[in-house]
């Protein structure tokens, strides 16, 4: 169904749709057709900062806590082998000067004078 048909199934006369079809390909090339007042800017914008605080989390008291992430044992076992295994290299007579920057994600190295850095990605399961 297209959206023509919606509309008309919506109960919309032929002349308002055309006049919203008008007023969306205005607004898509980038005509202001309908301004926000002063306090509809200011409600847009407090609910988007609201957005941007998700990670908070309230208890059932009401008070903010800090939701603490599980350690990811794999991932920082798989980090240690790595930074264990890159020490024991050389190059040109020179160790590795490894550091581990991330417990469950990043190694940074230099060899030779440049730097570079290891990234650790678990993929998740894809659904079925």
């Amino acid at each position: 169904m297209t959206q023509i048909e919606r509309m008309r199934k919506a109960g919309f006369s032929e002349e308002e749709i055309r006049d919203m079809m008008d007023a969306d390909a205005r607004i898509d090339k980038g005509e202001k057709l309908f301004e926000q007042t002063a306090e509809q800017k200011r409600a847009s914008k407090q609910a988007m900062n609201g957005m941007a605080k998700s990670q908070d989390a309230v208890n059932a008291y009401g008070k903010k806590v800090k939701r603490e992430r599980k350690p990811n044992e794999v991932k920082r076992w798989i980090i240690q082998r790595v930074k264990i295994l890159c020490e024991g290299w050389e190059l040109n007579g020179d160790a590795l000067n490894v550091n581990v920057t991330n417990l469950e994600r990043t190694i940074d190295f230099e060899i030779d004078g440049r730097a570079f850095t290891l990234t650790l990605t678990e993929h998740r399961k894809p659904k079925t």
